[in-house]
């Protein structure tokens, strides 16, 4: 259902009941721009919202923080022509794009897949175990769109895991990110070019990570503007931890 999901909900429906709210939220998050409030039969039922949860999907004026691009289909290069229901290995990579950087959505889809003899969508209980994937800048399509195409050829990253809030930094040549995720369970990665700011002997390499209490924490970033002095001015919709990687200490925020 999850792969599904991703590449077809936008054309099946609009409202739809998920077991894992938590998961389906953040594979709609990222591919179609929708957000889920709802997680229960009982559609006229009270209490059945999951306020934590949507605190993460959406503004407080109730607006989502939109990625740039469609995620239908977008999923990464590396697991394209697997299975990632019941092959046992494939972790499900979709990847988007911000204003100011990517967003990788890593999410353990096996154990469910069409069943050819009973004609519907079930469960493969051996199939519910651990898997392992890994994460690099270029499983993000920069060059999809003119305004991201620079951010391919970025000299360094920040990469900030939206589950377990790590931030890492890395390069083009740099390893790949490894990671294992349970079954039914995801991770995001926020990754953002560093950008190098002033001149002379004041040097500041910067990226903008964005609002970490939301899951598309790049997506309420709306502007940043750079000065000769190593001066930053962000322009951020929302609210909560803002994020940011500097390797100067600031002088004032």
């Amino acid at each position: 259902m999850t792969l599904n999901l991703v590449f077809h909900l936008v054309l099946l429906a609009v409202l739809s009941l998920r077991p894992n709210k938590s998961i389906h939220s953040s594979q709609v998050l990222v591919s179609i721009h929708m957000a889920y409030i709802k997680d229960t039969e009982n559609l006229l039922g009270v209490g059945d919202h999951d306020f934590v949860l949507l605190r993460r999907l959406v503004f407080p004026d109730g607006n989502v923080p939109r990625c740039l691009h469609y995620a239908l289909p977008s999923p990464t290069r590396g697991c394209m022509f697997k299975n990632p229901f019941i092959d046992h290995q494939t972790v499900l990579k979709i990847w988007n794009l911000n204003k100011f950087g990517g967003v990788i959505g890593a999410f353990n889809c096996q154990g469910t897949g069409w069943d050819p003899v009973e004609h519907r969508v079930r469960g493969y209980s051996h199939c519910y175990k651990p898997v392992s994937g890994e994460v690099r800048p270029a499983d993000v399509e920069w060059s999809q769109r003119e305004d991201t195409a620079a951010m391919a050829i970025a000299a360094s990253y920040t990469v900030y895991r939206c589950q377990t809030e790590e931030r890492l930094l890395m390069t083009p040549s740099s390893e790949a990110i490894q990671f294992t995720l349970q079954p039914s369970s995801f991770e995001l990665f926020a990754i953002t070019p560093v950008t190098t700011i002033g001149g002379g002997a004041i040097k500041v390499r910067f990226s903008p990570i964005g609002l970490v209490d939301l899951l598309n924490c790049g997506g309420p970033i709306a502007d940043v503007q750079y000065s000769g002095g190593g001066e930053v001015r962000m322009k951020v919709k929302g609210e909560g931890r803002l994020l940011v990687y500097s390797d100067v200490k600031r002088r004032r925020a």
